[in-house]
């Protein structure tokens, strides 16, 4: 085995929504998708015998790009933007708008052609050819069950089945999503693992799923499309996205793996009220990660957005905020985590 890490560049890797750096299936080169929100986004495809990148395509957050995936030959590049799905030759040219989604949420390119596609956050999978043509469903949410979202699709190597992550209501983020797959030519289910997302499966007959920031790797029997065996981790300190239920790794057909490092986190502070003289005291004496705190006229409330379990909360504090008051009381006002319309949060 070899290990490696490469300098892709100095802009920011886009990490939220799918994985943002993805190899090639003959593992001969690899993608990536760069800039935040608010930032122009590139796709970018690095030879891996060469130092010179290629940029596919370019856009602001409105019309970036995210969650490239290549085709079975590599000579295709496939990528959605907020609004379509669409694929580019791996040479460079003008990108081909292959159909509308609404913040897809994953797709990949089977051996027959045929691409299968999450087309909304909140919706069953699609599959489309990719020469163009109309799309026709492959999954619906199974809403007496409380299914919420199918996504992050996979084409297994048998070219009749499809692996995703399956959310329901009663679960409150990926962690606790399910591993499904399904056959494209009936439209059968079949459950993989419960527990965990972003499964893929990998040329040494293990399918690798996420849980708690590691990967870890189940074997799979792809004839029966069963498990036959027990987990074991194979890869901390991942960078995830559980609120999303994406996961920043790929193999190639050859093995090749390719992730990126957890990044490093915000330390988590107090908030503190401050006098003329800079001379600061606790207001809250709890750790968290805080933002845009905000007094009211009268100076007698606070209200706070507070980070927990990867969503944003609003918080507002109702006691007196003079001079460090013993008063602690805090109620949540109405929370925005999972109402904002934000790309990062689902």
């Amino acid at each position: 085995m070899r290990r490696f890490e490469i300098n892709l560049t100095e802009d920011s890797v886009f990490s939220r929504l799918g994985s943002g750096l993805v190899a090639s299936p003959d593992g001969r080169s690899i993608v990536y998708t760069t800039g935040q929100d608010g930032e122009v986004q590139r796709l970018v495809l690095r030879p891996l015998d060469r130092f010179q990148e290629t940029v596919l395509a370019s856009g602001q957050a409105a019309t970036g790009t995210y969650n490239p995936f290549f085709s079975p030959d590599s000579q295709w590049l496939g990528f959605v933007t907020p609004r379509e799905l669409k694929k580019i030759s791996s040479t460079g040219g003008a990108p081909i708008t292959l159909a509308p989604v609404e913040r897809s949420r994953g797709a990949t390119w089977g051996p027959d052609g045929t691409i299968v596609y999450a087309p909304a956050v909140f919706s069953g999978l699609l599959r489309i050819p990719a020469a163009g043509g109309t799309p026709q469903p492959l999954t619906k949410l199974d809403e007496a069950h409380g299914e919420r979202t199918h996504r992050w699709p996979q084409w297994l190597p048998d070219g009749r089945s499809v692996l995703f992550t399956v959310r329901s209501e009663a679960s409150a983020d990926y962690e606790g999503g399910t591993i499904e797959v399904v056959r494209v030519d009936t439209g059968q289910r079949k459950v993989v693992h419960r527990g965990g997302y972003y499964a893929r499966y990998v040329p040494t007959g293990h399918i690798l799923y996420v849980q708690n920031g590691t990967v870890f790797a189940l074997p799979f029997d792809l004839k029966r499309l069963e498990v036959t065996g027990s987990q074991m981790p194979v890869l901390e300190d991942l960078e995830t996205n559980p609120a999303e239920g994406s996961a920043q790794f790929g193999v190639s057909d050859n093995g090749l793996l390719t992730y990126l490092p957890q990044a490093e986190r915000l330390a988590p502070f107090t908030i503190a009220t401050a006098d003329r003289e800079g001379r600061a005291q606790p207001l809250w004496k709890t750790p968290g990660i805080y933002g845009g705190p905000r007094l009211s006229p009268d100076g007698r409330r606070l209200v706070v957005s507070v980070l927990r379990d990867t969503n944003w909360d609003v918080w507002v504090s109702g006691r007196p905020l003079h001079h460090g008051a013993a008063r602690r009381r805090r109620r949540p006002r109405r929370s925005l985590g999972g109402r904002r319309r934000r790309e990062g949060q689902a």
